[in-house]
């Protein structure tokens, strides 16, 4: 599902390609955090091709919500 949102992300205009950084996925009580990057960074390291402000990917337990959220701020309402 995350993969899927990411591809959602390259499909807009400037987009993609982009690579989750799996080292920096990170768990708390309501989901997970996926960082990504865009591929060429992570690739070459050069900051001209680096993705800035970006907000990791959150995928909620409890609802599956995904979209972007970054740690410690308020989430979107729980869908039903």
């Amino acid at each position: 599902m995350v993969e899927t949102y990411l591809r959602t992300l390259e499909a807009q205009p400037e987009g993609g390609p982009y690579t989750i950084l799996d080292e920096r996925i990170l768990e708390d009580e309501e989901g997970w955090y996926f960082p990504y990057q865009s591929t060429s960074f992570v690739m070459t390291g050069n900051f001209s091709d680096s993705l800035v402000g970006n907000w990791p990917i959150f995928f909620r337990h409890s609802d599956s919500y995904i979209g972007p959220h970054r740690p410690g701020m308020a989430l979107p309402p729980l869908q039903n």
